[in-house]
């Protein structure tokens, strides 16, 4: 499973997102806000199961989630088969850091997921404390991939500087398509050349199959094995499509992982009493079940 043909993921590791939605900011959660989030991933990942009903293939699909309020929902995924992937980084920080400190690869070989996944915002044009951190952490967690047989999935966000904002203003497309690629590309060069090697790349989408080419050739100088997932950045449900739409074609991107474009609007509805759970779980699969279609067709 290492390295699918086809991988497609419905991510809800979400935290600090989930934790908002709930108006709980700068403050620790309660007993009774804790059950809500755990509700919330309960119902995605019925969903999930849902959408593996309806067509989705079990081999190629897979679920992404924390084991802070998902464990349970991880062990679960595991007993039956299901790809598992379990999140890694503290939830909403600038850099990346171990979500249990010290005692991070025990808390990934209770589970044994089929990849541990890092998110990192982490600018390869910069070199400053953050940037540093967060190699030392990746290069970290990728040697506990390694000696305990866990794949290894990177999820790169990059955000415009100063530079980019005045070059750009508010067009943040065009630095998707001109600025972004050459990002991808760049941090490539810094994690190879520390020796941190991902199986998967979760990477934002682009609109021009030519960024996703470029993208996949130089991943492949330095592992012609290691793949790439798109990933939804919450964007809307069309942008989706085209994002997909534009990379499905190209060898080494073999799937997506959208997550919020696919429930966030369901379980508003379901919060506001519109619909019932059993209705937010049809709907959430049915979204995720589309893409698949998109990409598969």
């Amino acid at each position: 499973m290492r390295n699918p043909e086809k991988l497609f993921i419905l991510p809800f590791d979400h935290r600090s997102y989930f934790l908002k939605k709930l108006g709980i900011i700068d403050r620790n959660p309660t007993i009774e806000e804790i059950a809500l989030v755990t509700n919330y991933k309960k119902i995605i990942y019925q969903a999930f199961k849902k959408s593996l009903e309806l067509g989705i293939t079990k081999e190629y699909s897979a679920i992404l989630v924390d084991d802070i309020y998902g464990k349970d929902i991880l062990q679960d995924a595991k007993k039956n088969g299901y790809t598992t992937i379990q999140t890694t980084e503290i939830s909403g920080l600038d850099y990346f850091a171990f979500e249990h400190g010290d005692n991070a690869e025990q808390c990934l070989v209770e589970i044994m997921p089929s990849y541990a996944k890092a998110l990192v915002r982490l600018d390869p044009r910069n070199n400053t404390e953050s940037e540093q951190t967060s190699i030392s952490n990746l290069k970290k967690l990728y040697e506990i991939c390694k000696n305990n047989n866990i794949g290894f999935l990177i999820e790169p966000l990059f955000f415009p500087n100063d530079t980019d904002i005045e070059k750009f203003e508010d067009n943040k497309r065009a630095f998707d398509e001109q600025v972004r690629p050459i990002l991808v590309k760049q941090l490539m060069d810094t994690l190879y050349t520390e020796d941190i090697r991902p199986d998967i790349w979760k990477i934002e989408g682009f609109s021009q199959s030519e960024n996703y080419q470029a993208v996949a050739d130089h991943l492949k100088t330095y592992c012609t094995t290691a793949r790439i997932v798109i990933l939804g950045r919450n964007e809307t449900p069309e942008f989706v499509a085209k994002w997909i739409t534009a990379g499905k074609n190209i060898p080494e991107v073999i799937g997506f992982a959208v997550g919020r474009t696919i429930f966030d609007s369901v379980l508003d509805e379901n919060k506001a009493g519109i619909i019932s759970e059993e209705e937010a779980v049809e709907k959430i699969a049915q979204n995720f079940y589309h893409y698949y279609q998109l990409f598969t067709e």
